[in-house]
């Protein structure tokens, strides 16, 4: 992608060590807003209710639960734009529930928002669906909403 730096933490498969939350925090809050552009372009699809892949809707308790190519696109944009970062999200989540209480969103940093989307890329996983809930409930719209307002106040938009 232009205009982004090509030196960040290692891909999803490479065979680098991983880097820690600190540096690739310190990374995140360097990037120039050209490489949040891909993310911050999906903001007016968002508010949208997404149809499944298939064209039917799931049942929420059926497994597999298949993504619209939308939700599927998000989730490799944020694999592409390396802002899936390893960490104990599990724990974070269980302290920050993001989730039940979207005011928080509201005070996170850019880091903090790369680590609420890590938390639900990475729990879709293990729990299929949870990032079309979480696009249909808005909280995908006020996470990189949010992401949007600072760069915004940093005159990077």
């Amino acid at each position: 992608m232009p205009g982004r730096s090509m030196i960040g933490p290692p891909h999803q498969h490479s065979e680098e060590e991983p880097w820690t939350l600190e540096r690739h925090g310190a990374w995140l809050e360097s990037q120039s807003a050209e490489h949040f552009q891909p993310l911050l372009a999906l903001l007016p699809e968002l508010p949208a209710a997404q149809e499944p892949a298939n064209g039917e809707r799931p049942d929420p308790a059926a497994l597999p639960y298949p993504n619209s190519r939308e939700v599927h696109r998000f989730i490799t944009l944020c694999y592409d734009l390396r802002i899936m970062i390893v960490f104990d999200w599990p724990a974070w989540h269980s302290e920050v529930p993001f989730d039940q209480r979207p005011e928080l969103i509201d005070t996170f940093d850019r880091t903090t928002c790369c680590m609420a989307l890590t938390a639900l890329v990475r729990g879709d996983r293990f729990n299929e669906g949870l990032v079309a809930w979480a696009w249909a409930n808005g909280l995908l719209e006020r996470i990189v909403g949010r992401l949007k307002v600072l760069l915004e106040d940093i005159g990077l938009v």
